[in-house]
This record gives C-alpha cells, sequence and structure tokens, in this order.
C-alpha cells in the first residue's frame, strides 16, 4: 500500500500535498492541514469549497492525485494509495452527511454493525452482551432510547444520532492514540437540544482519547465545541486557528473570501397583488414564514442545510404537513392537504435527490409520460407509438441527448436525466416550478440549458422557486433571493447585480456569533 513510517506520538491527521482533481475540474489544490490529537477539530467552508471532497479521500473512497500524503497517527500513506481498509485499520470513522441506517433492525444491531456481533462457540449471538455494549455507548453520547427500539421508528433525527453510536461503539479496538471520528454536517437535520447532546458526545469521544474532525456550516457549533478550526474556499486551505482567537467576521471572510457585506433585512411583503402569497407557513421547522412572488418571478431560497430550504418546497407541494398559515396562487387558495391537489392547482416539484424523480430503469418517453398518462391511455394500454412521438419532440425542444427515446435513463448523463424530469413538468404546464437545486452534479452545459429551460418557461402568469447551496446560480437566476435561517426569513436581496460572496456571508452570519 504505500506505507510509510510516521511518529506514534505525533498528530491525529497530518494531510500534506493533497490535490484532488475530476477531470478539468480541481476539487482539492494542494491542501496540507493537521489535527492535533485529543481534539475537537472543525473543518470549514461555503459549499463547493472541498470539504466533502476531502472526506472521501480521507475514507478512501476517493484518491487522491500522486504527490500527496495523509497521516492517520503513526501510519503514512501516499493519497493516491488509500483505501478504505487502510483507513479503517487506521482508526478513521466516518458519519456521512447522509448517514446509513438499517430501519428493520434495532438500535442495538445497528450499533454492533460496525465492530461486529459478539458470537459464542458454537456461533450463536450473544445478544445480552449486544444490548448491554449499545446501552454503554448510547448513555456516553447521553441518548435516551431503548436499545432493543427500532430504528425505522425513530426520528430522522434520532437516527443520525444512531449513526453517530455506531462510529463510537467502532472505536473499541484502537490502539492508545484513539480513533479519528470524521463527521460531515451531523447536526444540519437536529433539533436545537440534540445538538447540545451530540456536541457533549463529541467531548466524551475526546476524553476517551479519540480525535473529532467535525464537518459544519454553523459556526456557532464550531465556538461551542471546536479546540481548533480549518477554512477551506475553493479547494484550497486557507488557514487553521485556535477557535476563539480571532473574530467571527473574520472567520466568515476566510470563509467568503469577502471582509464587508451589506444589506437591507427582510421587511414585511409588499402590498401589491402577488401571484404566489404565502403567509405565516408552519411546516417542520418553519417558524411561521411570509412572503410574496410576483407573476414571472424566479425567487431564490438560500440558507444553511437545516435552514428549512427543502422543508419549504415541500409543504408548498403538500408532501410536508402543514400546521398553521396561508397559501395562495393566482387569487385562489391553495389546498396543501397532498400533492394530488397542489398538482392539480398547477404546482410542480423538482426534488433535490434526482433518485426521487427519475425510474432509472424506464425508458426516456416512459419517464417523460408518467406525470400525463392518461394522455395516452386508450382504456386498455399504453399507446406507446404515440408515447414515443411526443418524446421524440420533448428530446428536440429540450435538448435532451439519449440514444433513442427507447433509452433506459441509466444510458443517460445526469445533466440529461434532469431535463428529462424538468420537461416532463413541463408537459403539465404548472403554474408554480418549485425547483430544489436544480442543477446538483450535472456538467457546465446541462447547466446553461437548464437555466434557459427555466427562464423560457417562467413568463406571464408563472413563477418559479429555486433552493441551491450554489450562490452563484442564485445570483444569476433569481429576481430576489430570501435567506432562510432557522426556518425563518433572515434577509431579503435584490438579485440583480448581487455579489455572491455578500450572500454567502449573508448564509453564514448568525452563526457566528
Amino acid at each position: 500500500m504505500g506505507h510509510l513510517s510516521g511518529p506514534a506520538d505525533g498528530p491525529a491527521l497530518a494531510i500534506q500535498g493533497l490535490t484532488k482533481r475530476y477531470g478539468a475540474v480541481t476539487a482539492l489544490d494542494d491542501v496540507s492541514l493537521t489535527v492535533t490529537r485529543g481534539t475537537i477539530h472543525a473543518l470549514v467552508g461555503a459549499n463547493g469549497s472541498g470539504k466533502s471532497t476531502l472526506i472521501r479521500v480521507l475514507a478512501g473512497v476517493e484518491r487522491g492525485e500522486p504527490g500527496g500524503t495523509i497521516a492517520v497517527g503513526p501510519e503514512v500513506v501516499a493519497a493516491d494509495r488509500v483505501s478504505p481498509h487502510q483507513a479503517h485499520r487506521a482508526g478513521v470513522r466516518v458519519v456521512h452527511q447522509v448517514p446509513t441506517v438499517f430501519p428493520d433492525l434495532t438500535v442495538a444491531e445497528n450499533i454492533a454493525i460496525g465492530a461486529g456481533l459478539p458470537t459464542r462457540p458454537g456461533g450463536s449471538i450473544r445478544w445480552r452482551q449486544v444490548d448491554r455494549r449499545a446501552a454503554e455507548v448510547l448513555a456516553r453520547l447521553g441518548l435516551e432510547v431503548a436499545p432493543r427500539t427500532r430504528v425505522g421508528d425513530l426520528s430522522p433525527a434520532r437516527q443520525t444520532l444512531v449513526a453517530v453510536a455506531r462510529a463510537f461503539a467502532d472505536t473499541d479496538d484502537q490502539a492508545a492514540g484513539g480513533a479519528l471520528l470524521v463527521l460531515d454536517e451531523p447536526t444540519a437535520a437536529l433539533p436545537t437540544r440534540e445538538v447540545t447532546t451530540l456536541l457533549a458526545g463529541l467531548q466524551a469521544a475526546v476524553d476517551d482519547g479519540h480525535t473529532v474532525l467535525l464537518v459544519t456550516h454553523r459556526l456557532d457549533e464550531v465556538a461551542r465545541a471546536a479546540h481548533d478550526a480549518s477554512v477551506l474556499r475553493d479547494g484550497r486551505h486557507r488557514a487553521t486557528f485556535a477557535v476563539g482567537s480571532i473574530p467571527p467576521s473574520e472567520v466568515v471572510a476566510l470563509i467568503t473570501g469577502s471582509a464587508e457585506a451589506t444589506a437591507r433585512p427582510h421587511a414585511t411583503a409588499v402590498t401589491e397583488r402577488a401571484f404566489l402569497d404565502v403567509q405565516g407557513l408552519r411546516a417542520g421547522g418553519l417558524g411561521g414564514i411570509s412572503f410574496r412572488v410576483r407573476e414571472g418571478e424566479i425567487l431564490g431560497i438560500a440558507g444553511l442545510l437545516g435552514s428549512g430550504r427543502s422543508t419549504l418546497l415541500e409543504a408548498l407541494f403538500g408532501v410536508r404537513p402543514t400546521t398553521d398559515g396561508r397559501v395562495g396562487l393566482g387569487g385562489a387558495p391553495l389546498d396543501l392537504r397532498s400533492p394530488a391537489r397542489t398538482m392539480a392547482a398547477g404546482v410542480a416539484l423538482v426534488p433535490e435527490q434526482r433518485s426521487r424523480a427519475v425510474f432509472a430503469d424506464q425508458s426516456v418517453a416512459g419517464n417523460l409520460s408518467l406525470a400525463e398518462v392518461g394522455r395516452f391511455w386508450t382504456g386498455r394500454r399504453m399507446d406507446r407509438k404515440a408515447e414515443r412521438r411526443a418524446a421524440v419532440a420533448d428530446m428536440a425542444q429540450f435538448r435532451i441527448v439519449a440514444p433513442s427515446p427507447d433509452a433506459e435513463m441509466t444510458t443517460l448523463s445526469g445533466g440529461n436525466q434532469q431535463k428529462v424530469v424538468l420537461a416532463r413538468w413541463m408537459r403539465r404546464s404548472p403554474r408554480l416550478l418549485l425547483l430544489d437545486e436544480p442543477t446538483l452534479g450535472v456538467d457546465v452545459g446541462a447547466r446553461a440549458e437548464i437555466h434557459e429551460m427555466i427562464r423560457r418557461y417562467v413568463t406571464g402568469p408563472r413563477a418559479a422557486l429555486i433552493v441551491s447551496s450554489d450562490v452563484e446560480e442564485l445570483c444569476g437566476m433569481a429576481d430576489r433571493i430570501l435567506v432562510l435561517r432557522a426556518g425563518r426569513i433572515a434577509h431579503e436581496i435584490e438579485a440583480g447585480g448581487a455579489d455572491p460572496d455578500l450572500v454567502n456571508q449573508l448564509v453564514h452570519e448568525g452563526n457566528a456569533a
């Protein structure tokens, strides 16, 4: 594996000259940073700064370019030779942003999977030992959950904590130097009480001799929990500093690249007649949100993970139950009780996760027709010839590149799959488009074409809401931008000529206190 020697009493993690390229794109550019053993070290940066790529290389999921090295404890490995097996053996334990749990298994079974199930000489599982070990780990984390609870019955937030507990449980076989626990945005979906629980659990891990690398957008959590912090921006390491040694405004400037920013705070909605009128909407973590959107307007929604961005779109589409508020569309009340009702009123949702919208094993023509099956249904079967003709027309209109209308969706690039999803909805002529990360994971050419599709469509008695973690996209696409924080509107920005650094700073601003 190309292992080199290293000091047994050195840092928990030492990265030297790490570069990672994807074709012509450089995701990490000669990154070097050190994490002190027995500390909580925060890794911060805007979306696209390279944080997730660094984690993937550290875990062995991706390999860096030749020339760099990664040292976890005393073991030094060439960046282009790191593997998941080597990373695990060195003590790296990763909890990813979307943690993997097994909903049909118990909490104790999920926790035991990482370290392995204890067995008797005959091969039978020692279930009492499994439950006892789980109870010990849960107690260290301050998580009050019965080990025999089925994970699928827990809230998403508690499922995240179970994934963290599994990483904790899988550290007992480490040497005196302890494990390196890497957590990617673990608090994004957690309510305040459970954030406090988790941060206390991370300190318990440090007290047990482990080291924590905490990837987070929330600078208030950095101030509460971390000893040191490193900033990535545009794939480069910009600074490492002791938490509290520089003012919050300087931290934000390191993240965004801008030292100053001003914007008018969010005011009450304008009184002119609006196409979309949202008043006092409460759903999930949304705290009585109010705003209006004019005909032909594209409204951008910015905010950190967990700010309520996706929740807002889901509530307006009827997939997220609302507890209060009213919504009007085109001067008439919008019934939010189900997606069928909102679709009938002319609302369309493109979700963040393309896998939720694409039927991979079906053809391009089949995917395009899903939103209007009745158009091709003869009463006994689908009119496949008519369905195919319509698909050919859509492929030409929306520049969908595919071998044929009969090609399976798996043969298309991500950008072309996304264009299929958009074209499917546009067939229905919706009045309100709800777009969650519409260009996530697509190439530059497809991104420009998708932007053009949206601009051409949103004219007359139509409007669009775009959620994006790419502030440059919002500044280029939106007429106005709302910055959400903790389920509320923190700022409203006229997007014409808006500076991406300004928006980035406002997104992070309230988390630097």
